[in-house]
């Protein structure tokens, strides 16, 4: 943040409404700096530049970037998340929060139907999904990605979604 203030920070997003657009222009709000943007085709493109020198900083998500934490090549600022993650590879790793920096932002992945959906079919894909999220795949895919579970159905999703409309207001205003 001070080097923000006080010069120019290039930051990478992929692609020009992108989750990392949000990141930045959520902690440019809150904080009163402004970083300069580079948008690239796709995370990996992002990796790349922060590893070559040609960005400063950039959003992206731990299972994109663990090994090369692990290998000193990069090295993490903060978590954009309610609290710390688990994982023992990236534990270490503050919030923002933590730091004098209130933005969390989290990618949400869910299942959106039609709005003409029947209450019957509505309550079965809600079931579907909490025994998905029961099951030994659904550890495996957030453990093999370093995700962190948040899980919500029905009107708890609907009030999430809300709640995410909203940042996403803010930047897309």
């Amino acid at each position: 943040m001070d080097a923000a203030d006080s010069g120019r920070v290039v930051a990478a997003v992929s692609g020009a409404t992108s989750l990392d657009e949000i990141v930045f222009t959520l902690v440019e709000e809150e904080m009163d700096v402004e970083f300069d943007r580079v948008p690239f085709e796709s995370g990996s493109e992002v990796l790349a530049a922060l590893l070559g020198g040609q960005i400063d900083i950039a959003s992206l998500n731990p299972g994109e970037v663990v090994g090369q934490l692990e290998s000193g090549d990069l090295k993490a600022l903060c978590a954009f998340s309610e609290e710390r993650y688990e994982y023992p590879e990236l534990a270490d790793i503050p919030t923002a929060k933590e730091q004098g920096v209130d933005v969390s932002f989290a990618q949400f992945r869910g299942f959106i139907a039609p709005g003409e959906i029947t209450d019957e079919a509505r309550d079965y894909w809600i079931e579907a999904g909490e025994k998905f999220a029961d099951s030994d795949a659904y550890t495996e895919y957030l453990e093999s990605n370093f995700m962190q579970a948040n899980v919500a159905y029905g009107d708890d999703f609907v009030t999430y979604l809300e709640g995410n409309n909203e940042d996403l207001k803010k930047v897309l205003n």
